[in-house]
């Protein structure tokens, strides 16, 4: 068995933490310290880097954030503008979250104008293939499903903030149909609302 390197997307678990534990973002109030710092995203994100710690105990481990706009909004103005903007709430928790993984001393990694997907990906594939290491990738993105090798595996948020469940190969050709390699071209035709990718008129996931 090779050593497991675990790449976390910050901004990913940021959100669903955040909703998770505010009833999708209608209950935030009781989720602050008695200065009325806002704590839900913190305190999930917290609960779940310790789980993976505590119960994983990965021999590398290293967790990427969304730096703002990237390359992607400069060639498509339309690039994610139907998703609603961040909670005001939310916000300033993501800044927390940064300080705490840099308490914990785990890499944190950050590109000006890429998103952590981007960073993930590429650390991923590097890894597996330059390294040797196999690789799991903590993430709410679905995107990343084009990783998926025999070396590389994603976890996807499944019920509760705790669960999750990890997809190999087969598992990404029985949720979407096709091969992890097959993912891009499958996006791009069908497209993609959460980022507001159009896709190709008339061709759906079930044509």
């Amino acid at each position: 068995m090779p050593e497991i390197l675990y790449l976390l997307d910050g901004h990913a678990l940021a959100y669903r933490s955040y909703y998770a534990l505010t009833a999708g973002g209608s209950d935030s109030s009781r989720w602050a310290t008695t200065s009325g710092e806002p704590t839900a995203g913190v305190y999930g994100f917290t609960a779940v880097l310790l789980r993976i710690l505590e119960q994983e105990n990965p021999d590398y481990i290293a967790v990427a954030f969304d730096t703002g706009k990237t390359f992607r909004h400069s060639h498509y103005k339309e690039y994610k503008a139907t998703r609603a903007k961040m909670p005001d709430d939310l916000r300033p928790q993501v800044e927390r979250m940064r300080q705490m993984v840099d308490a914990f001393n785990i890499p944190r990694l950050e590109v000006e104008n890429y998103e952590a997907d981007d960073v993930l990906g590429s650390l991923a594939i590097w890894a597996a293939k330059e390294k040797g290491l196999g690789v799991k990738i903590i993430t709410g993105d679905r995107d990343l499903l084009q990783l998926v090798s025999p070396r590389i595996v994603v976890s996807l948020p499944s019920g509760k903030l705790s669960d999750s469940e990890d997809y190999f190969p087969a598992d990404v050709q029985r949720k979407l149909g096709v091969l992890p390699e097959q993912v891009v071209d499958y996006k791009a035709l069908v497209g993609d609302t959460s980022d507001n990718i159009p896709g190709v008129r008339g061709i759906g996931q079930k044509t």
